[in-house]
């Protein structure tokens, strides 16, 4: 799904994702499988601005990334090189939980400072 014609960009997007291993084995590799879907990524046209990984308690692993836009993180979604990896995951029974949010300034520091009550609204009421 993209957006429409018209419709505004939302700016940088962070998307959070955890996996939880059914063991150590299967999270091991999915290091080492990750290490290669990041330099294949390198070369394609939607990518991700910076990524970060770290290991949650238990055998969970979460990965940040942060998007341009929308329309890159889409994008990225239909690369082989991710669908790939999504099949991998179904295939080894890996649980995952994703979202993703709107990067806007929360700090009194920011340009576009709109207060502690408005600054987790939902895209649709703002």
């Amino acid at each position: 799904m993209s957006r429409p014609e018209n419709a505004p960009l939302h700016g940088l997007v962070c998307a959070v994702t955890v996996f939880e291993f059914p063991n150590r084995l299967t999270q091991a590799i999915f290091s080492l499988l990750l290490i290669r879907l990041r330099a294949i990524l390198r070369t394609h046209r939607c990518r991700p601005l910076l990524t970060a990984r770290g290991r949650l308690p238990g055998k969970r692993t979460v990965l940040l990334s942060l998007w341009e836009s929308d329309d890159a993180l889409i994008g990225f979604s239909g690369d082989l090189p991710h669908v790939q990896a999504v099949k991998w995951c179904i295939q080894e029974n890996i649980k995952v939980w994703s979202g993703v949010f709107d990067c806007r300034g929360t700090s009194s520091l920011s340009r576009e400072w709109f207060g502690p009550r408005r600054q987790w609204l939902p895209r649709s009421k703002q």
